[in-house]
């Protein structure tokens, strides 16, 4: 009996872990949230090369540094209640992202686009639209490179009235405000539930990124010649 009960506590304890919040990765050295890797591709290929690949890969298909969530049922919200879809054009175009190469360094090999996500949580709950934007840093050596995806920020708007809204806060400051570096925002202990499929968002558009720079190269490591 006593090692059933400490096998269903063990199971119990399991469960609750794996029902956790993705831990977005922190570095305690920056105190900044940052993916970081170093990718080997092949010896013979130098750093000139794969910079001009991996170059080629930030101007290959600029809509995959603007990417978004699902919006499902606002759209009949909208209807309902009549809201102007006018009332995010001009933010809309704020974040307009189509030239995200923000640095093009060849002399030291470096590269750094930006990338925008547009995350719908719902028409009416704690999360409603929040924009993120965050840095695709990759330096690159001979043989391989290392990439760094860190400076994530948001804004959370209402995106009824075009508002910029805090996440369940009578003022807005504070880890729960409207607007800030993501680091902030892991200490809000608001909208635990619509947060945390935020961060499983960033978790999962950041990988895929990741991955496709990964593929291009490895696509077009023995097919190019400079």
């Amino acid at each position: 009996m006593k090692k059933l009960i400490i096998l269903s506590f063990l199971l119990i304890w399991n469960y609750s872990k794996a029902q956790e919040k993705p831990i977005l990765p922190f570095d305690t050295v920056s105190k900044k949230v940052i993916y970081s890797g170093i990718v080997k591709v092949d010896s013979s290929i130098n750093a000139n090369t794969l910079y001009n690949i991996i170059k080629e890969w930030f101007a290959s298909d600029v809509s995959k540094f603007y990417r978004t969530s699902s919006e499902k049922g606002s759209a009949s919200n909208d209807a309902i209640w009549g809201t102007p879809k006018a009332n995010m054009a001009t933010i809309d175009l704020s974040f307009k992202n189509d030239q995200p190469l923000k640095l093009d360094d060849p002399g030291n090999k470096k590269l750094i686009g930006r990338v925008v996500c547009k995350y719908f949580g719902s028409s009416y709950g704690c999360v409603r639209l929040i924009y993120l934007t965050f840095d695709f840093k990759i330096q690159v050596k001979d043989g391989r490179y290392k990439y760094d995806v860190t400076n994530f920020d948001y804004t959370h708007y209402n995106h009824y009235t075009a508002t910029k809204i805090g996440f369940n806060v009578m003022s807005d400051k504070g880890p729960c405000k409207s607007t800030g570096p993501i680091e902030g925002l892991l200490q809000c202990d608001k909208c635990t539930s619509g947060l945390e499929k935020f961060y499983s968002f960033i978790d999962t558009e950041v990988k895929k990124l990741i991955f496709d720079v990964k593929g291009f190269v490895d696509k077009n490591k023995t097919s190019t010649t400079w």
